[in-house]
Parts: C-alpha cells; sequence; structure tokens
C-alpha cells in the first residue's frame, strides 16, 4: 500500500475527531482536496461505528449486576437472620426445661426406682418380696416444702419414710429407700400441701 502525503499542514488528528463530531467547514474544504487526511478521517468514523452500546443497554447490565449484588447481600442477611432465629428458639426452647415441674405442671407427680439383687428399674410396675424402692417426686411450688409418702397394702397404711424437707423440681430423690414385702398389691402415695399422687403395684408374673 503506497503511503499518502498531505497536500499542505497536516490536520491533528484531534480536529479531524472534532470535524467528525462537528463537521467544520475549513476542515470539510480540506478533505475533499487531501486524500491522506481523507483516509484518516475515514478511518474515524470507521472508530465510530464501532462505538459502545448504548446508554441504555449500559443502564440495564448495571442494574442486573446491582440486582445480583444486592440478592447475594440478601441472601447472606437472610441466611444470619435465619442463624439468629434458630438460636433464639434453642433458647426459648430451653428454659421452661430450666423451671422447676414442668413435667408434672402445677401439680404433684410421683416416680419410683426398683432395686432387685442389684438391678435397678425405673417407673417399675410390680415387685417381688425383698425389692427395695426409692421416690422421686416433681413438683412446681417456688418454696421448700414437706413431703410425706405411704404405701398401702392388705387394708394398711405404712409411713415406710420420714417426712422429707425438699426443693421441688423434676424427679427430685426423697432421702432413704423402702422394702416390700408380702404378695398383696401395694399403692404408694406421695403427698404434698393437699396434692396427692399415687402409683399401684402388683405382686411380681414376670412383669417388669
Amino acid at each position: 500500500m503506497t503511503a499518502m502525503t498531505c497536500i499542505g499542514a497536516p490536520i491533528s488528528w484531534l480536529r479531524l475527531e472534532q470535524h467528525a463530531l462537528a463537521e467544520e467547514a475549513e476542515t470539510a474544504r480540506h478533505l475533499d482536496a487531501c486524500a491522506a487526511c481523507r483516509a484518516a478521517f475515514a478511518t474515524i468514523e470507521g472508530e465510530r461505528d464501532r462505538a459502545l452500546p448504548p446508554l441504555g443497554d449500559l443502564a440495564l447490565a448495571a442494574a442486573a449486576r446491582r440486582r445480583r449484588l444486592l440478592r447475594t447481600r440478601w441472601l447472606a442477611a437472610g441466611g444470619a437472620l435465619a442463624a439468629a432465629a434458630v438460636v433464639v428458639l434453642l433458647v426459648l426452647r430451653r428454659e421452661p426445661q430450666d423451671l422447676p415441674g414442668i413435667k408434672g405442671g402445677d401439680g404433684l407427680v410421683l416416680d419410683l426406682v426398683r432395686e432387685r439383687s442389684g438391678e435397678v428399674v425405673a417407673g417399675p410396675v410390680s415387685f417381688k418380696d425383698g425389692d427395695r424402692f426409692e421416690v422421686l417426686v416433681t413438683c412446681a411450688r417456688r418454696a421448700e416444702v414437706t413431703v410425706d409418702v405411704t404405701v398401702e397394702q392388705a387394708g394398711e397404711t405404712f409411713t415406710p419414710l420420714a417426712p422429707a424437707r425438699i426443693r421441688c423440681g423434676n424427679r427430685v430423690a426423697l432421702p432413704g429407700a423402702f422394702v416390700l414385702t408380702g404378695t398383696a398389691p401395694v399403692r404408694v402415695c406421695a403427698r404434698l400441701a393437699g396434692d396427692v399422687s399415687c402409683l399401684s403395684l402388683t405382686p411380681d408374673l414376670g412383669l417388669r
């Protein structure tokens, strides 16, 4: 390709760009007569045809990026809030367990533990001659209370344990233990300020 030479003082590239925008009359006359500057101007025109996308498209793309960024931040914040909500929920669920008497509400609940030849069974429903029993009570009183235990068998009532002074809670063990004998059914009761809770035990017929 043959290099072209300007016919006079070459027009600067900046002025050619200005001409592409303003169509100056003096520049136009020069381009009509000068092939070299006309070729340079044609290059500028070609570059202008390859301009960036319209602002509308760029704005849409930027808005889409902002939406993605906001969504990511929202999901992260939502995850943090969900985690915080899970922590609060777990705390709220733990609180009732720390309250005395939650198992039995405001009433008195009696539980027994049986020991037979070294084997311990919670919540027994039967007994054999010589079985040993421990008494557990659940209550919700705030102050210290006194619990009395009685055993009824064959039309008689026994007081196998001394009255126990305790602070209420879940399955509080009363001091001491008692042994059952005989083959008649037994009814064990705990009494607390008017509240009574009883359990029945039958002679052991293979039940545990």
